[in-house]
């Protein structure tokens, strides 16, 4: 599913990276209380829009 939005790569001691056409990139790794996402190269106005999201979840 989540291949399906993100171009997803092998990454060391990760469940996958993922690449994204807007240049940015990161990991997702599984943690005992569910999942962990890096995710860099975001801009403050990003930022804010993911921590917006996050939010709403």
């Amino acid at each position: 599913m989540l291949s399906r939005l993100v171009h997803l790569e092998s990454w060391h001691g990760t469940l996958t990276g993922f690449k994204v056409e807007n240049g940015l990139d990161g990991n997702v790794s599984e943690r005992g209380d569910g999942y962990e996402m890096v995710i860099r190269g975001l801009s403050v106005d990003q930022l804010i829009k993911v921590a917006g999201f996050i939010k709403q979840l």
